[in-house]
């Protein structure tokens, strides 16, 4: 186990790794009740393990996997994605897990039934094999461990791909409804009140905390902030403080304006003659300017607050934790100061040993552990004291274990004894270097996710061609347990495969740049493949369904039938290489500069030639078109709005969601159409952001093809990536000549200036 120790203001800062780095341990969520751990991982698995309630190590070796197939958690939490990993909820039956699952592609609530490791999932309902009560996502439960009747508040998706509506069920039954807000916040349960919400919202165009009363159904402003005030910003928190006698008190962050979401400093409130009045303002001695992740914490009869402040989200943070009595200013910083690293997701855990910050340092996937220095628990002590009378011995310091708990044996699933390139907790600085003597590009280092740019400088081939990357485990090129010369190995790879580009034959159409910039985790190893006359998706489709797919062609030293050891890498400068490989020449560079594409997020993803717009809500977008044309056939295509990754439209007549492949949905999506053009030339159009937008052809006014293969009469892919939001169409139904010219079209997104 890793311990960081410095000796800062006469309180002695630790930070303890108490995860395996191989490991990455995403927003783990701790069961404050029964001791244990849940987390969601990058394939979206939901695992449980135990933690030890002395020293609060996490004992992976006895992880379990409780469910596959999750939603995916990005940073925004109202619309497709989650935005919020699974949570624990407590009720008089014992504590258990709700999450957000996909079923045919749509969100729904799930949880657990059982105890200890021993936990089985389930949708949250019961009746119909899909019931519609269980529709949600993001689902957050009541923290009463003595109520017989837990909630759920959740995320309702909208039908028509806006922000979604916060709403609240019954645990045991779908039965709930709709929060009458304009939330600006994800509503968090009042500790001790287990009925009521309290969150920020908009109240008179203007932010305010509110709460929310579930089972009245009213709504009580705590706030009355104005337009000279400063801005109500960020999540707000009440619970019962036994420093002030039990009463509610609640927090709410505050900042000089209403531009961005986090705070600048907190307000604690405490209600003084039925009105709620402001005791105390907090704002920890750092010169980082925002803070974020606030939460509240009680330890030995006193209430805390833990936080992270920072200047920006990718820029080194500290943690520290805050007293709220106005007459008592206390501020700890808990974090190593001389340490920089980008951390995350701070949460609390009050053990025998005492109460500690676990964390994510963002890059490494590690989860630290640091000591509030607030001492052992109350009761320990008073035990430990009447212990030493009894032994008539003199009292004597705790021993903590710091041997690590977290290293993997047998057949866990989770162990992971491979040659990755780790992080170096010290320094954020990201290297992408190449490998020669096993064929592999090795990411290292820096932020968790780092952008690898693309470019194709010559292509000679004379049939369109594929060029994607998968990540690998080891430099023997294992996904999992299989080796490249395995069976299973081609699927293994293309389901973790992002196609970098495609090319067309006789380098037609050269005014469209083949330019694409790639996301990818960083302490991970590269392979590059190829594919002739198909793509990543059609072949996955082909195995799938029994059929023989084209051939894939891998590129590393291997013994494996289909690797590829002709490969020629010239180094041009410091994390920045020229390929070439069978007709191409492309060069890969690290991006450092921290600027993408609008939009260009999920392109490479399977069956993800999307743009991707959902971030910029509210905000309009210019896009110009380049449109090209080699078919014979009266052609027209262009972009349809889509509410999520999956491809689902809202039928405008109903309101209902289609699925690709589900009736209706040719007829639903082309009346969701934003764009169309018929001809080649340069067009412009203006986009809403908020929404994805995903191409379509419409060939000779007979067949409407999609980038989601389900859709398509023929279930094939009929669309190839030329580059960022750059898409190629083959029209003729059953693949034709696989020529991918018929319909070409690239756009180029601006932000909307006026």
């Amino acid at each position: 186990m890793d311990l960081i120790e410095n000796t800062h203001g006469g309180f002695v800062v630790s930070e303890t790794i108490v995860s395996n780095p191989n490991i990455p341990l995403p927003d783990p969520e701790f069961d404050i009740v029964d001791f244990r751990v849940t987390w969601q991982d990058k394939q979206e698995n939901l695992w449980v393990a135990p933690v030890d309630p002395i020293t609060g190590n996490f004992l992976l070796d006895e992880a379990r996997l409780i469910d596959t197939g999750l939603a995916p958690i990005p940073s925004y939490r109202l619309r497709t994605g989650t935005g919020n990993g699974p949570e624990w909820i407590y009720s008089e039956e014992g504590s258990q897990i709700v999450y957000t699952r996909l079923v045919n592609g749509k969100p729904f609530i799930a949880t657990t039934i059982g105890e200890g490791l021993d936990l089985t999932p389930q949708l949250l309902s019961t009746g119909n094999d899909l019931p519609k009560g269980s529709r949600g996502l993001s689902p957050l439960g009541s923290l009463d461990p003595d109520d017989d009747s837990p909630l759920v508040l959740y995320v309702l998706p909208s039908p028509v791909g806006e922000d979604g509506f916060l709403a609240v069920r019954d645990y045991d039954e779908p039965i709930g409804g709709r929060i009458p807000l304009e939330a600006l916040s994800f509503g968090r349960w009042v500790n001790g009140k287990s009925e009521t919400i309290i969150l920020t919202a908009l109240v008179d165009g203007l932010p305010q905390v509110v709460n929310y009363d579930v089972l009245r159904n009213t709504i009580t402003q705590l706030t009355a902030n104005d337009s000279n005030s400063r801005y109500v910003k960020g999540e707000t928190f009440m619970w019962e403080a036994p420093d002030f006698d039990n009463e509610l008190i609640f927090f709410a962050g505050e900042g000089e304006n209403s531009q961005g979401e986090n705070p600048e400093e907190l307000v604690i409130y405490r209600q003084i003659a039925g009105v709620w009045t402001e005791i105390n303002r907090l704002k920890p001695p750092s010169d980082k300017k925002f803070i974020r992740s606030v939460e509240p914490f009680v330890y030995n009869g006193q209430s805390y607050l833990s936080m992270i402040l920072e200047d920006k989200k990718t820029q080194p943070s500290e943690i520290w934790i805050a007293g709220i009595d106005p007459e008592v200013e206390f501020y700890r910083q808990v974090s190593n100061p001389d340490v920089e690293m980008v951390r995350n997701d701070p949460e609390v855990l009050v053990t025998e040993s005492g109460a500690f910050v676990y964390y994510a340092q963002r890059g490494a996937g590690v989860i630290y552990r640091a000591d509030t220095g607030l001492g052992i628990p109350d009761q320990r002590q008073d035990n430990q004291e009447q212990d030493n009378r009894d032994n008539d011995s003199d009292a004597g310091e705790i021993s903590i274990d710091e041997t690590s708990d977290s290293g993997n044996d047998g057949d866990n699933p989770l162990e992971n004894d491979s040659d990755l390139p780790t992080s170096d907790p010290s320094t954020n600085e990201t290297t992408f270097t190449y490998d020669t003597d096993n064929g592999l590009f090795k990411l290292a280092g820096g932020d968790e996710t780092v952008a690898i740019e693309f470019h194709l400088d010559s292509y000679q081939g004379r049939v369109v061609s594929e060029i994607g990357l998968f990540l690998v485990d080891d430099t023997q090129g294992r996904i999992g347990e299989i080796l490249p010369d395995e069976p299973g190995y081609l699927e293994a790879a293309l389901s973790r495969g992002k196609v970098i580009f495609s090319a067309l034959a006789a380098n037609v159409f050269p005014h469209l740049h083949n330019n694409h910039s790639i996301n990818l985790n960083s302490d991970n190893l590269v392979v590059f493949y190829l594919i002739e006359r198909s793509s990543t998706d059609q072949v996955l489709a082909d195995i799938k369904t029994g059929n023989n797919p084209n051939s894939v062609q891998f590129v590393f030293n291997s013994s494996a039938k289909n690797s590829q050891e002709n490969l020629q890498v010239t180094q041009l400068s410091e994390g920045s290489f020229s390929l070439t490989w069978q007709d191409f020449v492309l060069s890969a560079s690290l991006d450092t500069s921290g600027d993408t594409s609008l939009g260009v997020g999920l392109q490479g993803d399977r069956q993800r030639e999307l743009i991707d717009l959902r971030d910029l809500t509210s905000q309009f977008i210019t896009a110009e078109f380049t449109v090209d044309s080699k078919a014979q056939y009266k052609n027209r295509g262009g972009l349809y709005l889509v509410t999520d990754e999956l491809g689902t439209v809202v039928d405008a007549d109903t309101g209902d969601f289609i699925t690709p492949g589900e009736s209706g949905y040719t007829e639903a999506a082309l009346r969701s159409s934003v764009a169309e053009f018929s001809e080649p030339g340069t067009f412009q159009e203006i986009l809403l952001g908020g929404f994805f937008y995903a191409p379509y052809l419409i060939a000779n006014d007979e067949e409407v093809y999609f980038p989601f293969l389900d859709a398509n009469s023929d279930n094939l892919d009929h669309l190839q990536l030329l580059g960022n939001h750059s898409f190629a169409f083959e029209d003729l139904q059953g693949g034709g000549d696989f020529s991918y010219d018929d319909f070409v079209f690239q756009v180029n997104l601006d932000l909307f200036s006026g």
